[in-house]
């Protein structure tokens, strides 16, 4: 069962910079795609899906932006097979339908060094309000 929990805007953008400069990678990308993500990785109903989350936040231009993190898990590894220095960089999933039933598709990113993760997370949460 889904609980919604409730932050004012500094409890989440706290909550949301130490997951990111920890082990939770930004997803974004095709919403159906991330949907069957967690079902593969982080199966709804078990405490596994304790490390998918989705934080839905506002800008300063008073725009929602729901901004989906998940947790970087032996599941999460060998499901993307990355080599170990692309895992310990990766930062951002961008999952992309590639038009074959039921398959998806994750371009990943990374941040080679610890400043320029802080980087991209300072950026990410400078957006919001």
């Amino acid at each position: 069962m889904v609980r919604p929990l409730l932050f004012s805007s500094a409890d989440a953008k706290r909550i949301l910079r130490a997951r990111l400069l920890g082990d939770w990678v930004i997803v974004t990308g095709d919403p159906d795609v991330a949907t069957r993500l967690e079902y593969e990785v982080y199966k709804p109903g078990t405490p596994a899906n304790n490390d998918f989350e989705i934080l839905v936040a506002i800008t300063k231009d008073h725009k929602v932006l729901p901004i989906v993190h998940a947790r970087k898990t032996p599941a999460l590894r060998k499901l993307l097979a990355l080599p170990d220095q692309e895992w310990s960089e990766l930062f951002e999933m961008r999952l992309v339908d590639t038009g074959t039933e039921g398959t998806g598709a994750a371009h990943v990113f990374g941040a080679r060094t610890r400043d320029a993760r802080r980087e991209w997370v300072d950026a990410i949460l400078e957006v919001l309000a």
